[in-house]
């Protein structure tokens, strides 16, 4: 489902930046390195930012990390990818 979101997001011209949106305490996601690497793959398209309300750890972190800023309160947190 983010995937296929972020596709449509890129390919739309009205879309002129994306903001992603993590509060997670982690865990493991099929395809969350291969998403990771897509969007890496994609940097420089369109800006992509992740905003942390509070956490953003492991997988959650993994995709953060793959955005071009984050942004992360100052009682936020970030961490332990893999």
């Amino acid at each position: 489902m983010i995937k296929q979101t972020l596709d449509m997001m890129q390919a739309d011209p009205d879309v002129r930046g994306i903001l992603m949106e993590f509060d997670s305490p982690g865990g493991e996601v099929a395809g969350n390195f291969e998403l990771a690497r897509q969007m890496l793959a994609r940097r420089g398209e369109k800006p992509v930012w992740s905003h942390v309300n509070e956490g953003a750890y492991s997988a959650a972190y993994s995709l953060a990390a793959s955005s071009d800023r984050i942004i992360v309160p100052q009682a936020g947190s970030v961490g332990s990818i893999g």
